[in-house]
């Protein structure tokens, strides 16, 4: 009993080994192929990437690690954004919270869903905010200001990202789904008229926060102007002097759609048809370093977000492909 308990064990065993050994080379050598793009939402609006003005005619060649372009599943989903729903009270608990950020008086409405609030001492900001959303800018004239263009001290980054911490925790309400390991401090100086990133502290004169939402479906957020984000603060003299926050919210239901390969996005560039978004260089001839996937949020309502394929170079260059099928997108040629 022993004997042949023993052997017919281990007949088992072997079988289920031979089994799973050979599923898995079937499925290295076979894949099964996913199941088809459920395209829910049907065609999609076109993405508007704000590109850079330039007139020179960019050509691009690749300079990856590998020296190859990654491999791109072959469809990816799409998230519905969460949209704001009308409050009674929203006009309210908008006045209670910009209270406490020393806007005191009673704002004025822009729209329905738009106020404005106008400081009324130093530095006299101002804060234009949708009630229902708390999406905001805030402004001012720093740049003109001889504090801001002749500090005391000098500026400091852990001061500037708990101001800026403190301010969104106080208007905002989307500072848990902020990935706060990525957020990103820049020192700025100020040349005629212009901000600049300082190279040194000497020359510094505000700092930038920048804070980004965490991923989506496992890969990072881009934003209109890469590398920086949509939420962002500029600090001065323990002042928050100008800040805009853009914020959306993932809805948890999507659609799946077909995505262009890593080779027909690249092509696109080459053609000119991509979209430039960043570029500090003078040079033409651009060597591509990166090629990712990423989500992408604008500065503006828009309904989803959208996967798109990002080729980043030297001198600042980023330029963005919209990742869904061609087929899939809306065309913005009247019939």
């Amino acid at each position: 009993l022993l004997k042949w308990g023993a052997i017919a064990l281990g007949v088992i065993i072997f079988a289920m080994l031979t089994i799973k050994i050979g599923g898995g080379l079937k499925e290295y050598f076979f894949p099964t192929p996913p199941p088809p793009p459920t395209v829910l939402f049907d065609k999609l609006k076109p993405i508007e990437f704000e590109e850079v003005k330039t007139t020179k005619k960019l050509t691009y060649s690749l300079d990856t690690l590998s020296g190859t372009l990654p491999k791109f599943p072959s469809q990816l989903p799409v998230y519905k954004l969460v949209q704001s729903k009308p409050s009674l009270l929203a006009r309210d608990k908008a006045q209670e919270k910009v209270s406490q950020l020393k806007f005191t008086e009673p704002g004025i409405p822009i729209s329905e869903i738009l106020y404005q609030w106008n400081e009324q001492s130093y530095p006299f900001r101002k804060l234009v905010l949708n009630i229902l959303s708390y999406n905001f800018d805030l402004t001012s004239s720093f740049l003109y200001d001889p504090q801001v263009l002749s500090p005391k001290v000098s500026p400091n980054e852990a001061n500037a990202l708990e101001k800026a911490q403190s301010f969104l925790s106080t208007i905002s309400n989307y500072s848990e789904d902020l990935n706060l390991q990525k957020t990103k401090t820049t020192l700025l100086s100020v040349k005629n008229g212009e901000l600049k990133e300082a190279t040194s502290l000497s020359d510094a004169k505000l700092v930038r926060v920048d804070f980004y939402q965490k991923n989506v479906n496992e890969f990072p957020v881009y934003y209109q102007n890469p590398p920086f984000s949509a939420i962002n603060f500029l600090i001065a003299n323990g002042n928050i002097v100008e800040a805009h926050g853009w914020y959306h919210k993932i809805d948890p239901n999507f659609a799946t759609y077909p995505i262009k390969t890593a080779e027909e996005a690249f092509d696109l560039l080459k053609k000119g048809k991509a979209n430039v978004v960043s570029y500090f260089g003078d040079d033409t001839k651009i060597s591509i370093k990166n090629v990712v996937l990423g989500y992408y949020l604008e500065d503006v309502n828009q309904d989803y977000a959208m996967p798109i394929i990002i080729f980043e170079g030297s001198n600042g260059f980023f330029a963005y492909v919209s990742a869904v099928s061609q087929e899939w997108i809306q065309s913005t040629i009247p019939d």
